[in-house]
Order: structure tokens, then sequence, then C-alpha cells
């Protein structure tokens, strides 16, 4: 890690949402022990070096990474009260980005939330984690300008599932089909996945850091137990010792803060690259929900000819071109008009 603070810029490295909590809370506490909950932003980030988080992401980068997964505004105060929560961090983390009541969230956003991203994994079957991850996809592939309003299309997983009771009734729900037990990869051996997590950080995890980081690759890992693991941070620490690497394990109760390797891992659930629109077949399903989310999002004065929804689809690459609807066998303004007709019926 480099000893000079990140004053900007997005993050370098892929943190946990546990092991982000961790680092807003020790940095907060090394800047204010007296009062952790009242830093500024500023505060905090002129703390990071000292606290020994100098790589860390800034004060406002980690606000804007909350934010981008939630439909409410995500403050910096109620990021820190999270953080230093006394009993759960991480559940208080996933509690504030779980703000949007069910009530808000209708099935056609489930619909369409579901179908944009089978769309972009050209997959029918996936579960919550990879969903999450390939809406992040298309979240950080849309300009800037429509990036909130796209936010706001696309529900998380946990939203989705608040919703809808479940994955599989959400999946069934979208005429996609739920991922199965059958289908899920082997799971890995304690060693194994211990072996993964120091080719690309320098300590041993402990169990529910392994846990986390396993959760965090989509990937399977076997029943451990605290035996099992300890036998496995053994192995490893001597391999790596008789190579001239040196591997300490934190002390107990420690959270750490990891790096995600860049490539997935073997048997892990990787979402699969975007697909275009133009080299595939859609049906005629497809096009409406994507033009019934386009009307959503205008004001009731605003324009909806196909010049302005040609405008929007240029500045939306998960949107389609009228041209591309042509190509299928539909015309723009059938489609439109269904759209319509769907969005004033309800």
């Amino acid at each position: 890690m480099s000893d000079r603070p990140r004053r900007s810029g997005r993050f370098s490295t892929s943190l946990s949402d546990h092991a982000l909590a961790g680092v807003v809370a020790e940095v907060a506490r090394h800047a204010a022990p007296g009062a952790p909950s009242r830093v500024t932003q500023a505060a905090w980030d002129a703390a990071r070096a000292d606290a020994g988080h100098a790589d860390a992401p800034t004060a406002r980068a980690i606000v804007m990474r909350l934010a981008s997964r939630t439909d409410r505004s995500v403050t910096w105060r109620a990021v820190l009260e999270a953080a230093l929560d006394p009993h759960d961090p991480a559940k208080a983390l996933s509690h504030l980005l779980r703000q949007r009541a069910a009530v808000d969230l209708t099935e056609r956003d489930v619909r369409y939330g579901l179908r944009a991203v089978a769309r972009h994994l050209d997959s029918e079957t996936f579960g919550p984690g990879v969903y999450d991850e390939a809406r992040q996809q298309l979240l950080r592939a849309t300009p800037a300008a429509g990036r909130a309003i796209h936010a706001r299309l696309l529900p998380t997983a946990t939203q989705i599932q608040t919703q809808q009771g479940s994955w599989p009734a959400a999946m069934r729900l979208a005429g996609l089909t739920p991922p199965v037990g059958g289908s899920r990869p082997r799971a890995m051996d304690a060693r194994t996945a211990i072996e993964h997590y120091v080719s690309v950080n320098d300590e041993l995890p402990t169990l529910q850091t392994l846990r986390r980081f396993m959760t965090d690759c989509n990937a399977a890992l076997r029943r451990l137990t605290p035996q099992s693991v300890r036998a496995a941070q053994d192995e490893v620490r001597r391999t790596a010792r008789a190579n001239g690497r040196q591997l300490v394990l934190p002390p107990r109760g420690s959270c750490q803060a990891y790096v995600l390797p860049e490539l997935p891992l073997p048997g892990s659930v990787a979402p699969r690259r975007q697909p275009k629109w133009g080299q595939r077949v859609f049906s005629r399903e497809d096009f409406v929900e994507v033009l019934m989310a386009w009307d959503a999002s205008l004001a009731p004065g605003e324009k909806r000819t196909r010049k302005a929804y040609q405008h929007a689809s240029a500045a939306n690459p998960q949107w389609p071109s009228p041209a591309t609807m042509d190509r299928n066998g539909y015309g723009f303004k059938a489609l439109r008009d269904e759209a319509l007709r769907r969005n004033r019926s309800q």
C-alpha cells in the first residue's frame, strides 16, 4: 500500500461491505476517539494514513459507492453510525442499503431489473450475488447524466427478494429460470480457498474473513470447522515460509480488510460479457418493458417521440435503439403505444 493518502478517485481495490465498515470505524475512532460518530469527511480523510489505511478510498467515494446501490440518499453520518454499530456493523450497513420499502417496488420494477441483467449476462439463470455484480457493471456503463435514473430503475437483489418474498419467485415472475442446487459449482476446501486468499493478500485469513472472501468471490466453500481452518492455515504458512514468504494471522477479533482477485476463482459464478442488442433476436415483451421504463423516467410534459427515445437510448447503452426494434420486426410506434397503455392502466 502507498503511504500517500488518496484525495479523490474511484476504488483501486474491491473491499467487501464488512471490510469497508471495519475501515470506516477504525479510521473514525483514530480521528476522534471521544466522538467517532461526529467525524467530518475531511477529518476522516486526513486520518487515514495514521490509522493504517492510507490507500483507503475517500469518505466521499465511500458515500457515492453506497449511494449507487440504493434508491435513497446516503449521508456520511448514516455511514458512520452503521460502521460504528456495537453489535453487527455489517448488518447495520446492509440495513442502510435496504431502505427502499417493498411497497415502493412494483412487479414491473422486478421484471425490468431481472430481464435487464439477464440480457447483460446473456443468461436466464443467475443468483442474487451475480445479479448485484452485474447491476453494478450496468450502472458503471451508464453515462453520469443518466446514472441516478438508471439506479432507480434497477432494484438491488435484496429489494427484489423483499418485494417477492424469495429469489426463485422473482425469477419466475420475470420468466427466468431460478438457479438450482445441482447447478452450483463444487465447493472449495479450506486450504485451496486460503491459497487463493493469500495470492492477493499479505496475511492469513480468519475463519470469518475466509467465508466473507469466498462469498464476495461468488465461489462455494465447503463446510468448515475452526480445527480444519487452523490446520489449513498452518499448511499454507509452512509452504509460504519454504518459499521465503512470511504470512501472519491477525489477532482474534480484528477486522480484516482484503483485496479480491481480478479474475474469477475456479468454479465461481462469473458474469458474461454484455451482449449487443443488434446481435440477438429479442421478444416484443423485452422492448415493451424497456419503453415502459423509459416512459416512467420522463416528466408528464416531456416528449415521447421516436427521436426523443433515440437520444435517450444513445445515452444509455442498456436500451436498444429504434433501429434495433425495426430489425427485430417491431415498429417503434406500436411498441411505444403499448408501453404507454400499460403504464397508464396501472
